[in-house]
């Protein structure tokens, strides 16, 4: 299975640990990865036979990012895409978005 996998959210958080520990649980079970990273922030840990990594050049909560992810799912005949958060793009493909924590819509912490 042909999986793509929006690891633009790395960073030294709960999704960045989930990122890191989520991937090679994915080449573990057969999967081959397509990696969508931003190069000014790498993950550790691709050099893998079945990952491949792409820069992307739009930015997380670009709108621009659907399109440039449209185009890279037709491309890399993606079977299915994995985002690590809330702000996915709309694809043609399944897709698995991953929300780990609802608080901040729930409970607001900053006022208007």
């Amino acid at each position: 299975m042909r999986v793509g996998f929006d690891a633009r959210w790395y960073n030294q958080s709960v999704v960045g640990s989930y990122i890191a520990g989520l991937l090679p649980a994915l080449v573990r079970a057969g999967c081959e990865l397509m990696v969508y990273i931003d190069r000014r922030n790498p993950v550790p840990g691709l050099d893998m036979p079945s990952v491949q990594t792409v820069p992307v050049s739009s930015a997380k909560y670009s709108p621009l990012a659907t399109l440039e992810f449209r185009h890279l799912e037709k491309r890399d005949k993606l079977d299915v895409f994995h985002c690590p958060f809330y702000a996915a793009p709309l694809l043609n493909c399944p897709m698995v978005v991953t929300v780990h924590d609802l608080i901040p819509f729930l409970f607001p912490i900053y006022p208007w």
